[in-house]
């Protein structure tokens, strides 16, 4: 139900489970303050996916201080914590509540899924850090003609080629297409690293997920290395990574995640020129994203939206976009 934003239902199963206390409590069960931990814990994630991030951290900071919370419950408070940490961009402790969450988790058998899952909110940590570093800016690759930008290459590579050989090591031998380079312009090593470690984690997650349990899991993992390529500026390896998760058979998706991948996609092909492709993917996403409730995202693909109809044109329709966008 979280994965796919069905918030409602995930309320009514809170609220369920409540009910059952007062039987709980006229039985005298030993499981009492097990529940009432679990239920906080719920709630705590609850507010998270509805955006309530100081909500969240107030009721995970008092869970955390327990000292009675049962073992299996500690990796998950834990990896909640770690969450609304990086929101509100505590990325040094987040990383470490997500390693502790993780070596909990490595305890328990079987669970490998979660594990995957911890290893995923460390990429994203790693990432967030970087782009915190870096400035929060979209890096659009300046308009050239071929040989200029082959040219640029050509004089640039003795400066970039160190830096080019580590992110193959964390990226894979794709990076030694020439079209890649141009997100190593005016790069730095330490944001470099930063994104290389959350790639790392993501490449860990992903291996993980597809030993463990159904492709599906995995499927997140492969999205998030997606949306890091378009962060680095990198739209055309980002792409095809979209274009593949939104024909994926093994593990069809839910009609979120598809809105999700096709938002992406959509913001890729704008950065690769191509506006009237992305009008499509964008349309076809904002709907979905509207209905699901899922404020952050929507406001950014409804910049994209206003972002393809002045590359194409229709200055009107990008104008009105503006304007229904909320402003801070």
């Amino acid at each position: 139900y979280a994965t796919d934003r069905r918030l409602a239902a995930v309320d009514r199963l809170l609220a369920t489970a409540a009910e059952a206390r007062p039987y709980l409590t006229a039985l005298n069960s030993p499981y009492l303050n097990q529940l009432d931990d679990w239920l906080a814990y719920f709630g705590a994630r609850l507010a998270q996916l509805r955006g309530e991030w100081s909500k969240s951290l107030e009721a995970l900071t008092a869970l955390r201080q327990y000292n009675t919370l049962a073992p299996d419950l500690l990796a998950f408070v834990a990896r909640a914590y770690g969450l609304s940490l990086a929101k509100a961009a505590h990325y040094v402790e987040a990383i470490d509540e997500y390693k502790i969450a993780l070596a909990a988790f490595r305890k328990q058998k079987g669970n490998e899924a979660e594990q995957g899952f911890t290893m995923i909110s460390l990429g994203d940590a790693y990432v967030e850090m970087a782009v915190a570093a870096r400035g929060y800016r979209d890096l659009v690759a300046p308009k050239t003609t071929w040989w200029r930008e082959w040219l640029q290459t050509l004089i640039g590579l003795p400066r970039f080629l160190p830096l080019l050989l580590y992110l193959v090591f964390y990226f894979g031998w794709t990076m030694l297409n020439p079209r890649t380079w141009r997100v190593l312009y005016n790069q730095d090593w330490i944001i470099t690293r930063l994104f290389g470690s959350g790639a790392r984690w993501y490449w860990r997650a992903g291996r993980l997920l597809n030993k463990s349990r159904a492709r599906f899991e995995k499927v997140q993992a492969e999205e998030k290395r997606a949306n890091l390529f378009l962060t680095m500026g990198d739209a055309a390896q980002a792409l095809p990574l979209f274009r593949a998760l939104l024909t994926e058979r093994d593990a069809p998706l839910g009609e979120y995640r598809k809105a999700a991948l096709r938002a992406g996609a959509g913001k890729a092909l704008l950065r690769l020129g191509q506006p009237g492709q992305a009008l499509g993917q964008i349309q076809q996403a904002l709907p979905v994203l509207h209905a699901y409730d899922d404020v952050e995202l929507e406001a950014h693909t409804q910049g994209f939206l206003a972002e393809a109809n002045f590359a194409l044109g229709n200055r009107d329709a990008a104008g009105d976009q503006d304007a229904q966008e909320p402003m801070d």
